[in-house]
């Protein structure tokens, strides 16, 4: 939750939501103060070993966090970046986030390395497979997200930059600069261009395709978990 608040500040998105319909002094301090209530969680453990591991893992997960939230600015001031890029962004953040929730979990349940290893890399093609679908549905939704008005490296716009000619390239983001000039200077034509594009170039299919492919890789990674037939039924669920 905390890393979801000072994300949304940071990228002045989602304003629907609570903390961000109040100053961005008081949602950082309601973010710091949910990180303490965090860490003080963790202070109560009644095993030493597991405050120490699930602590560590807490610790490297928010530093990963932040290392992939700053090549995610890097990567949106550049004209261009690689898909290969991207998946490295992500696996950081939103990949990484959710590995390290299904690792701590994992060690507060007291089971072996195999499968908090097995738990974790799960948790982490889960967080990549819902990025990959969070993205793909926003990208289209210029009412309410800033994704494609900021350029922000999606990938649907990754994907784009990739597969068009130069000619499109600089159609795909001179409707990009349109948007973000605010609504009335991206009306419904232009809304019509950008939609275009997408549909023709195949990146709904290629959105569709790379979210398969990490959802078929989290189940496979509880083939062999040791863990009751029921449990990991609803973990492969919870995959979708």
């Amino acid at each position: 939750m905390a890393a979801d608040i000072l994300d949304d500040i940071q990228d002045q998105d989602n304003n629907n939501l609570p903390w961000r319909k109040v100053p961005a002094a008081l949602a950082i301090n309601l973010a710091t103060c949910i990180l303490v209530l965090s860490y003080t969680a963790l202070s109560r453990l009644s095993k030493r070993r597991h405050f120490e591991e699930a602590s560590n893992v807490l610790n490297q997960m928010g530093l990963q966090a932040c290392d992939g939230q700053f090549q995610e600015f890097s990567n949106d001031c550049e004209e261009s970046i690689l898909p290969s890029e991207y998946f490295s962004t992500i696996m950081k953040k939103s990949g990484g986030l959710t590995a390290g929730a299904c690792k701590i979990g994992a060690i507060l349940g007291g089971t072996d390395q195999t499968t908090i290893s097995q738990l974790e890399q799960f948790g982490m093609n889960l967080g990549v497979m819902n990025q990959i679908e969070n993205d793909r549905a926003v990208f289209l939704n210029f009412d309410d997200k800033t994704d494609f008005a900021r350029g922000r490296k999606t990938l649907p716009f990754v994907y784009l930059l990739n597969v068009l000619n130069e000619e499109k390239v600089k159609e795909l983001k001179f409707l990009s600069s349109l948007a973000n000039q605010g609504l009335d200077k991206f009306g419904r034509k232009e809304r019509e261009q950008i939609s275009k594009l997408v549909m023709h170039e195949g990146t709904v299919h290629y959105c569709s395709v790379m979210y398969e492919l990490y959802k078929q890789r989290a189940i496979e990674s509880l083939d062999d978990i040791a863990i009751l037939n029921i449990r990991k039924e609803k973990l492969i669920e919870f995959a979708g």
